[in-house]
């Protein structure tokens, strides 16, 4: 479709007027998702809302005053939180161990399920320790039963035993419920009597009395008023009921993983953890599809949150994302539902009203005082108990919203009546407007410093300059920075990669500018002089990549015509042009065409071509090749068990590749967990890792950063400096979660740090900074992920989201006519808008199918940038027309 036809009438318009009318209907007694505790990364700090860190919560109770008990998995503690959101340890030292006593004097082993009962006695199941502890309101805490050792003996005290007990429960009488790893759900009396209430101790699904009935790793438990004790099966994906007298039948589940709704066995669990009760006797159910079940007393099973997508997002309830639900728990007036991520190390809470709301009192709101470049709009009045919205989306209980796109917003406030019902939306509203702004950019790790291009094609740069690679025309150790700085004389970039010690910039001419070391010739311009300014490779033209990573010595050019160029280093036959001479001016690959993507690693190269096929070259001593034998070559061979591939990246000895499938495959060095497989051994053809919908990698000196379409990144291989991003510094041969990161857009890897860019435009870092790589203004390492100062001095804008593989436009850069295909059924676009580097709207479209084409050629030349919503996520994409 030509520009001429683009729609006048803007989505976002029509869509909100929709929005508004079915959020005023709903959020009068809807249910809201806010955080309640926790930083979101691993810790075990006191303190008030965020300020305070958990390590994998597993457990959560209620007590009648509404202090909320937490049993802090990894933590070994057993924590308090009052309802104004201040956290305590309550109990336990912090280290394993099976000791009474009162508070840090008391010990415990990987505490995972926690019950409160009416007199503010906190039950735990010690998981590790294989018993069943007491904590009295004091903090003093006793084993109620349970001898230590693994076992499914009923006896009295510590003559019963228990197999690693993983949910517990208490009835109005005092009597506690136990969810055994014996595939037996056990009951002890106040006085420490444990028998047997139902289960054969072999698994099983079996409906039956007693011993009769069987079960498969029953997980959570919870007790109505008349005794009925409800669990969650976890592994037969469904919800048993027992009765008193022990009978035994199945609630609610068909037995089959899903998430249908339904009444009784017609509904279906995936994998259900923690569930509660509310006064009515309805059951709620943490369920592994990452939604919150609600079960009515007759069976009906509907989705009461989550909308089943892997995140930490709050707001609606229907639409809050959640990781790994280990454990909720509703407070006595059913108005305020807390829930354990086990993943995400948070406590959060769902706000819910099963009364009349009060009525709406009236409400002013003034205009902000500040609606910045920035993307940050502050409500001055009204203040106290009020909750704000941006386009009645995601309530919140303060005044500042920050890292806002550009866009036009509704601001609205609501008065909160009490902790879980509230009125409805005033309808005192105001208008809004955050300005576009393009200082946003992409950001690129070298071996140990940093490259941020900014969305007006200049670049900043920080970190180590021992070879001038800052290009500011300084160098030496004196002289690195800890912050960015601007690297002289370029503009009109639009990308740029950093290698060990040197850097390159892509303009949008196709003309290669270098600066930094340039041993061996990597500069690619027939010397060996290094520069601490840009310099203009004269040797290469009409290239539309570049190929360098922190550990490799012989980088690569991609030319517009889809061929390759190499120079540099040639001892393994890494040029690829049949011998292993160096070079200082660039020579062409053999026999490569039709190339689209090219990396390098320590001394190996591939290259993708466009029917998705991978040609290497280069060492392979350890396999990093991937063709199945350690035979080194010096000129491409097709390695014929990868096809149907997205993307590669390569490490120091160890290949990843990416296929259009979201799957990701490794191949080569091992020693620090680089494959992902769970081993240390070397492969040489590629293994699939346990990793979906993944849309981008990216390659460090031996570790690898995959982004999964939700916007969670994920880690693996060498961690000595933190690089994995988990808050260690242990190596992980398996791919683990970075901490406290969701939203991800774009991610680098660089020598032994990261860095990442959210879809709000700010940017975060972690890993070594010896030289100051991370940005932060420090030369301290972090093992976790923190926010750094925005480079080019914007925090929001249209950013550019490199992590929207499913967005193809060619050719780019182009005279002025563009083709834009979405590849999958990711994309499902909705809307389309072009800005100018002034940010000024100049095209917008909207109700197109799977491709569309725009035309620019009226246009100026220079840098454009295309936004496109595809209804719940913004990406965008930088063009060129030349």
């Amino acid at each position: 479709m030509k520009s001429g036809n683009f729609a006048t009438r803007s989505f976002f318009t029509q869509s909100k007027v929709f929005l508004y009318a079915l959020l005023f209907q709903t959020t009068i007694n809807a249910q809201i998702v806010y955080p309640f505790v926790g930083s979101g990364t691993i810790g075990s700090a006191d303190g008030t809302g965020n300020l305070a860190s958990f390590s994998h919560p597993s457990g959560v109770a209620v007590d009648n005053n509404g202090d909320v008990y937490v049993a802090d998995y990894w933590n070994n503690k057993i924590r308090k939180i009052t309802s104004a959101g201040v956290v305590s340890t309550f109990a336990g030292s912090g280290v394993a161990g099976a000791a009474n006593g009162t508070g840090a004097a008391a010990s415990f082993n990987y505490p995972h399920g926690i019950a409160v009962d009416g007199s503010g006695n906190v039950y735990v199941a010690d998981r590790n320790n294989h018993k069943i502890r007491k904590i009295t309101s004091a903090g003093a805490v006793t084993t109620l039963a349970g001898s230590g050792t693994a076992g499914g003996t009923d006896g009295t005290g510590a003559a019963a035993s228990f197999n690693i007990p993983i949910g517990v429960a208490v009835d109005a009488s005092g009597n506690v419920y136990v969810a055994d790893g014996s595939y037996k759900i056990r009951k002890i009396t106040a006085a420490g009597v444990v028998t047997t209430l139902a289960g054969s101790g072999i698994p099983g699904s079996a409906n039956g009395t007693g011993a009769a009935a069987s079960f498969n790793n029953p997980h959570g438990v919870a007790v109505d008023g008349s005794g009925n004790v409800f669990v969650t099966d976890y592994a037969n994906q469904k919800i048993r009921k027992i009765t008193q007298a022990g009978v035994v039948t199945t609630f609610a589940g068909s037995g089959a993983v899903g998430s249908l709704n339904g009444t009784g066995t017609a509904a279906s669990f995936s994998y259900p953890t923690g569930i509660t009760i509310d006064g009515a006797g309805n059951l709620y159910v943490a369920d592994g599809s990452k939604k919150i079940r609600k079960i009515t007393s007759g069976a009906v099973v509907t989705t009461f949150a989550g909308s089943g997508i892997s995140g930490a997002s709050n707001g609606p309830a229907l639409s809050a994302t959640f990781a790994y639900i280990t454990g909720i728990s509703i407070n006595p007036s059913g108005e305020a539902l807390y829930i354990a991520d086990y993943d995400y190390h948070t406590i959060r809470r769902l706000l819910s009203c099963f009364s009349t709301p009060p009525v709406a009192p009236a409400v002013n709101v003034t205009q902000p005082t500040a609606v910045v470049l920035t993307g940050a709009i502050t409500i001055t009045s009204p203040t106290g108990a009020f909750d704000y919205s941006i386009d009645d989306l995601n309530y919140q209980a303060g005044t500042s919203f920050t890292g806002l796109a550009p866009g036009i917003f509704q601001v609205t406030a609501r008065h909160t009546a009490s902790i879980g019902c509230v009125s409805p939306a005033t309808g005192a509203t105001i208008t809004a407007v955050v300005p576009p702004q393009t200082m946003v950019g992409t950001i690129c790790a070298g071996a140990a410093h940093s490259l941020f291009l900014c969305n007006d094609g200049s670049i900043k740069s920080w970190g180590n300059n021992n070879d001038g690679q800052l290009g500011n025309g300084t160098n030496g150790g004196a002289f690195e920075s800890y912050v960015p700085v601007p690297v002289s004389n370029l503009s009109g970039v639009t990308a740029v990669y950093g290698g060990w010690g040197w850097n390159f910039a892509l303009k949008n001419d196709g003309t290669v500018w270098a600066w930094g070391a340039n041993i061996l010739g990597s500069f690619g311009n027939g010397n060996t002089t290094s520069s601490n300014i840009p310099l203009l490779i004269n040797t290469l033209t009409n290239v539309s990549a570049i190929a360098a990573a922190p550990c490799a010595l012989s980088p690569l050019a991609l030319k517009n015509d889809g061929t390759v160029l190499a120079w540099g280093s040639n001892g393994s036959g890494q040029l690829g042009n049949g011998t292993s001479v160096d070079s200082y001016f660039p020579v062409a690959v053999n026999s490569l065409t039709g190339i689209t993507a090219v990396a390098v690693g320590a001394s190996h190269a591939m290259a993708l071509k466009n029917n998705g096929t991978v040609w290497a070259w280069g060492s392979n001593f350890i396999g990093q090749l991937g063709s199945g034998n350690n035979t080194s070559v010096s000129s491409p061979i097709q390695i014929t068990a990868l096809t149907n591939v997205k993307t590669i990246q390569l490490a120091s000895n160890t290949s990843a590749i990416l296929k259009n499938d979201g799957s990701v495959w490794t191949c080569g060095g091992n020693s620090n967990g680089e494959l992902g497989n769970g081993t240390t051994l070397s492969s040489n053809v590629p293994v699939q890792l346990s990793l979906t919908n993944i849309t981008h990698i990216s390659a460090g000196n031996n570790f690898f950063l995959a982004l999964k379409s939700d916007g969670t990144l994920w880690s693996w291989g060498r961690n000595n400096a933190g690089q994995l991003g988990i808050g260690t510094n242990v190596n992980s041969n398996v791919v683990v979660q970075v901490n406290g990161l969701t939203n991800v857009t774009s991610i680098s890897a660089g020598g032994e740090f990261a860095h990442a860019i959210k879809g709000d435009g700010t940017v975060w870092s972690w890993g070594s900074n010896g030289a100051g790589q991370l940005g932060n203004g420090t030369s301290t390492q972090s093992k976790v992920p923190i926010q750094i100062p925005a480079p080019c001095g914007i925090v929001a804008g249209i950013v550019r989201n490199d992590g929207a593989q499913f967005i193809s436009i060619y050719p780019n850069p182009s005279a002025g006519i563009f083709q834009i295909e979405f590849e999958n059924s990711n994309s499902n676009a909705s809307v389309l808008e072009l800005y100018n580097v002034r940010g000024e709207k100049i095209q917008s479209a909207s109700g197109f199918g799977s491709q569309i084409q725009i035309d620019l050629s009226a246009q100026p030349k220079g840098i454009y940038f295309i936004k496109i919503c595809n209804g719940t996520n913004i990406y965008n994409k930088k063009i060129v027309v030349q």
